[in-house]
């Protein structure tokens, strides 16, 4: 009893494969029977007696376009026939700096708007007109922004500063 069961999985891998090649030698019986039967009952459709005609039209809207006689090769890179023309740069304008200063905060104070800025470093609390380490200058603060200009480019940058107060 126990080898029956150790040898359990092999038995019934056996048992599936003498069931499969059965249905399957069935089927190739009925195969058989099935395209005999198709073929006794089989007629060829009929063949019209008569043949048109189509004439050959000279108009030629009708005709399509003849085809080149040369052969191109379609992946070849076009040339430029043009000779080079030189390109002289033009001086670009100095690149915007990147805001060094980080919002931290805002109050309204005496009817004057303070803004508190970090650089990670030093924290600032600026109000309109004064100067951040002799390189920023707050030049305007409204109530959801705040507009800094970079003293050394003459560039100004805008810093979002949060809600309405």
């Amino acid at each position: 009893m126990q080898m029956i069961k150790d040898n359990m999985v092999w038995i019934a891998l056996a048992i599936t494969l003498v069931l499969v090649y059965g249905i399957s030698e069935q089927e190739d019986e009925n195969d058989l029977g099935i395209s005999q039967a198709l073929k006794a009952d089989f007629t060829p459709a009929r063949v019209p007696s008569r043949v048109h005609v189509i004439k050959a039209v000279d108009e030629p809207s009708l005709l399509r376009k003849e085809i080149m006689d040369s052969a191109i090769n379609m992946f070849e890179v076009p040339s430029n026939e043009q000779e080079a023309i030189s390109i002289v740069a033009m001086p670009s304008a100095p690149p915007v700096p990147m805001n060094p200063y980080i919002y931290a905060g805002k109050l309204l104070e005496n009817g004057e708007m303070v803004v508190f800025l970090t650089n990670g470093r030093n924290n600032y609390a600026v109000k309109s007109g004064d100067t951040i380490e002799d390189e920023w200058k707050v030049k305007a603060i409204r109530s959801t922004e705040m507009i800094l200009l970079n003293l050394a480019t003459q560039t100004q940058i805008s810093v979002q500063i949060g809600a309405l107060l």
